[in-house]
C-alpha cells in the first residue's frame, strides 16, 4: 500500500474528514487530498501531526509494503 493510501485508510478508520484533518494537522484540505492520491508526500513534522491525530505510530506510514520492496 503507498504513504497515501496508508493516510487514507488511517483516517478513515479514525472516522475523521479530510476536512477535520486538515484542521487538527494545519494544512488545507486539498494538501490532504494531495498526500492521499500519491500527488505530495508530506513533510515530516506533517505526517508526525496525522500519525497522532489518527492514533497510529509513526512507523505506520514508513514501513514499506514488502511486495513493494520484492518487486
Amino acid at each position: 500500500m503507498t504513504l497515501g493510501g496508508k493516510i487514507k485508510k488511517a483516517r478513515q478508520a479514525k472516522k475523521l474528514t479530510q476536512l477535520q484533518l486538515s484542521q487538527i494537522v494545519e494544512v488545507r484540505r486539498e494538501s490532504i487530498t494531495q498526500y492521499e492520491n500519491d500527488f505530495a508526500k508530506p513533510k515530516t513534522e506533517t505526517l508526525e501531526k496525522i500519525a497522532n491525530a489518527c492514533d497510529v505510530d509513526m512507523l505506520y506510514f514508513l514501513r514499506m509494503n514488502m511486495q513493494n520492496v520484492l518487486a
